[in-house]
């Protein structure tokens, strides 16, 4: 761990709610989200991370542990929360990818502590420059007012739904309050764009183009083996094209985002080429042509849910909205595909090639046990 303010080695250093990361140079500190939760008084805490999570901050200084652009947060503290009694600004970095929050020295015992915590002796002044007698007041009690309550409704309502999720969330989930990027995902929306054309050139004869290009597990070698790539990106009709690329954009993004762009595509890849092998494996002797880029989105999506389990999405069931975290969701996708495929194990038919969306979740999983444990 680098501190982001001197860049001396942060050690790990155990206190009364656990472990966090400490800079003997400079005094700067530390600490994940879930460490702080046992530290900090929540209604700050949840406001600070939801606002780096929405976009309400300035790029800031590089993480610790990951090396990308924080998120500087502008926290407003009344004069209940705050530790001085008076209304307080505290700028503060945090890394969304890595889940953590970074303190420059004494910007910690700014905040609004629990009885047990990361106390250090008592609060440090905050400066606050008094205004000159014939100036108004920085903030007036109505003006602070307000803005703490638009802070708390924007916390508030994060999980409200508007009309447009409302109704694709009756056909996929969609992202309620979606992980910060901090870098164009150039691979999913090349790879996107790639799918699209790819359609508009075969949906005038999609038969011809199927029959030519698509996987036929009988057939594995046909063409030279160019059928393992093409039959990625043929799709059978134009709901079979949407479905997957907006599992492939809700996700890919963030997925690249926490990979890289060369992992990212690795990991594509690889989860495409595994599930076209699973679903051969299975039946080798099939005729059945297989087509579609879910066997590679199954591997990012697998490597979202275990990456950011508690990211929110949403469902419309039974005309109801529900929103749950994402590796609810990724477990109950797995458990779908495992009984689709054995009910079509046991019918022979076609239609939906779950074991190449279980192929692809199976390298999702090992992409996270490579790369993203120590995340």
């Amino acid at each position: 761990m680098i501190c982001a303010s001197c860049e001396a080695t942060m050690s790990r250093t155990k206190g009364p709610d656990g472990s966090f990361w400490m800079c003997r140079r400079c005094s700067a500190r530390m600490g994940t989200l879930a460490f702080l939760q046992q530290s900090l008084e929540k209604g700050p805490l949840s406001r600070l991370w939801q606002d780096a999570r929405a976009g309400r901050a300035h790029p800031g200084r590089d993480c610790p542990s990951c090396r990308r652009a924080m998120r500087e947060v502008t926290l407003l503290l009344s004069p209940e929360e705050s530790p001085v009694g008076e209304p307080a600004l505290v700028d503060i970095d945090v890394c969304t990818s890595c889940h953590v929050v970074f303190f420059d020295a004494d910007e910690l015992e700014q905040l609004p502590l629990q009885p047990v915590g990361l106390k250090r002796g008592p609060p440090a002044p905050i400066r606050v420059q008094s205004p000159r007698p014939d100036s108004p007041p920085p903030m007036l009690d109505a003006e602070l007012a307000y803005t703490l309550d638009r802070i708390q409704r924007d916390a508030g309502d994060y999980e409200d739904v508007t009309g447009w999720k409302y109704l694709l969330a009756m056909f996929a989930p969609v992202e309620v309050n979606p992980p910060a990027v901090s870098r164009a995902p150039v691979v999913t929306w090349t790879v996107g764009v790639l799918l699209v054309v790819v359609a508009l050139f075969t949906f005038g004869d999609l038969g011809t183009a199927i029959e030519g290009w698509a996987f036929v597990p009988a057939e594995p070698f046909r063409k030279g083996g160019v059928t393992w790539v093409t039959s990625f990106l043929l799709h059978g009709g134009v709901l079979h094209l949407l479905g997957n690329l907006w599992f492939l954009l809700i996700f890919g993004d963030n997925v690249e985002d926490f990979l890289g762009s060369k992992r990212f595509a690795a990991v594509l890849a690889g989860a495409a080429f595994a599930g076209t092998l699973l679903h051969m494996l299975a039946d080798p002797s099939s005729s059945i042509p297989l087509v579609g880029a879910s066997g590679g989105i199954s591997g990012v999506m697998i490597l979202y849910g275990a990456r950011f389990p508690q990211a929110r999405l949403g469902l419309v069931i039974w005309f109801r909205w529900f929103t749950l975290p994402a590796v609810v969701y990724m477990a109950f996708w797995v458990g779908m595909q495992l009984l689709g495929s054995f009910a079509g194990m046991a019918t022979g038919g076609g239609g939906v090639a779950y074991l190449a969306h279980l192929g692809g979740a199976i390298v999702g999983l090992a992409a996270w046990w490579t790369w993203g444990r120590k995340a």
